[in-house]
């Protein structure tokens, strides 16, 4: 049996945090759609994205990772670059949950509106207990 494939792999190992309230982008890449995935004989392998051990570090003595558990501000983030993202008004705060653009759950996450970004996907990246693994 030969299994041929291809991969990219973004290691999120000591990266930075951006500053509160920005949009960042680290990385850029391609991944295939599940339709448009290259395919051989046989071939039974969907096209997948995969978050392993995605986990914050606090770099402030003062404010230790335990201090910041339920912290859910910091995302990644997976779009298709038709996507349109608003780059000047994607936090989610109490005037888009008033006009039901997010709920009251996601203030100051990322903002998915709700019918129009059906292909952008988020991951809250969270901090852990001292020794606590994701």
């Amino acid at each position: 049996l030969l299994c041929l494939g291809s991969a990219q792999i973004y290691r999120f190992t000591d990266v930075a945090v951006a500053k509160n309230h920005t949009l960042h982008a680290l990385y850029t890449y391609y991944v295939f759609s599940t339709e448009d995935a290259p395919k051989t004989e046989g071939d039974q392998v969907s096209a997948f994205v995969r978050f392993s051990k995605l986990q914050a570090h606090s770099a402030d003595p003062s404010q230790p990772d335990g201090s910041l558990i339920g912290y859910e501000g910091l995302q990644v983030l997976l779009y298709h670059p038709k996507e349109s993202v608003a780059v000047n008004y994607f936090c989610c705060d109490e005037s888009a949950v008033a006009v039901g653009n997010c709920t009251a759950e996601e203030v100051g996450q990322f903002m998915i509106v709700r019918g129009q970004h059906p292909t952008l996907y988020k991951r809250t990246v969270k901090f852990r207990a001292e020794g606590e693994q994701a």
